[in-house]
This record gives structure tokens, C-alpha cells and sequence, in this order.
């Protein structure tokens, strides 16, 4: 969490309009989505390899 504000900080943005902390915000939500559908998408994978191996 300390890291995240440090990042804030430095008013990091493309444009360099949008808020520090609010970007980052945004940034952190993005990734903890993109983590979520990573692991759905591995406990799917997971959970479906017998049905594959039997297909196979």
C-alpha cells in the first residue's frame, strides 16, 4: 500500500490531467480484474483437464 502512494505522488498519468491518487486507484482495480479472471481461468482449466483427457 505504501508503494501505491508513492506512485501517487509522482502525479503518474498519460496525460498527466487525471489525479495521482485517482489513476492509481483506477490502475490497481484493473489489475486485481485482470488477476481475478486469471485465476478463473485457471481453476476452469483445472477443473475441466479430466473431461479433456477423456475426450482425448
Amino acid at each position: 500500500m505504501k508503494r501505491e502512494q508513492g506512485k501517487g505522488a509522482g502525479g503518474s498519468g498519460p496525460g498527466g490531467v487525471c489525479l495521482p491518487g485517482q489513476n492509481d486507484q483506477q490502475k490497481s482495480r484493473e489489475s486485481v480484474i485482470a488477476n481475478l479472471v486469471i485465476f478463473v481461468a485457471l481453476v476452469g482449466v483445472i477443473r475441466a483437464t479430466p473431461y479433456i483427457l477423456e475426450v482425448l
